[in-house]
């Protein structure tokens, strides 16, 4: 079978010689796409609405129409990937952390990074 997306593969969810439903979709794998990645984020509402309004104001770079360049870091504060940018936020605030969820793209052409999971983003 050939996977609709490119990227890396995680470990198989069946073994070999597994019995799986018949005329039922079964998960054999899961592919993980590393050429573009996204990052979600996690940013306070006050925050957010701080950065629309540099946006607006035009503080802020941008890497085309209503998108701001968005730098991911280490947690040990040097850059992880080139910038990317951000494409949407979320249009409601979490009643419980006051936080909305953006979601950002970096380029990977490369494929030099394919865990994103120690970063934060600026």
């Amino acid at each position: 079978m050939i996977s609709p997306i490119s990227g890396r593969i995680g470990k198989a969810l069946v073994t070999a010689g597994a019995l799986v439903g018949n005329g039922e979709v079964t998960q054999l794998a899961t592919v993980w796409q590393i050429d573009p990645i996204y990052i979600n984020l996690m940013q306070s509402s006050t925050d957010v609405l701080k950065m629309q309004d540099a946006m607006r104001n035009r503080k802020l770079q941008s890497v085309g129409q209503r998108q701001a360049k968005v730098t991911p870091l280490i947690e040990e504060g040097g850059a992880y990937l080139k910038s990317g940018r951000l494409l949407f936020s979320d249009l409601t605030v979490d009643p419980n952390t006051g936080s909305v969820t953006l979601r950002a793209e970096f380029s990977n052409t490369d494929r030099s990074h394919s865990d994103a999971r120690h970063v934060r983003a600026c």
